[in-house]
């Protein structure tokens, strides 16, 4: 099975489900990990929101605490 996550903006902030279980994904197992944007996720520019994000994909992706801080 394969995993996608998909954003949206949600009354102006960004919402990431993960399909197909329809999960939605949020910072604050990533903001356990490392503090980058309190704020939230963002997307569409290099700053801390988009940079939390990515921490956040890469941990629940490959569930490595690890490997979401190296890379």
């Amino acid at each position: 099975m394969t995993t996608a996550y998909v954003g949206r903006r949600r009354q102006g902030e960004l919402v990431v489900t993960r399909r197909p279980e329809d999960t939605e994904l949020t910072p604050d197992r990533s903001l356990d990990l490392v503090n980058h944007s309190p704020s939230g996720f963002d997307v569409g520019y290099r700053g801390s929101g988009p940079t939390q994000l990515a921490c956040a994909l890469l941990l629940d992706y490959y569930d490595d605490e690890q490997f979401a801080r190296e890379h």
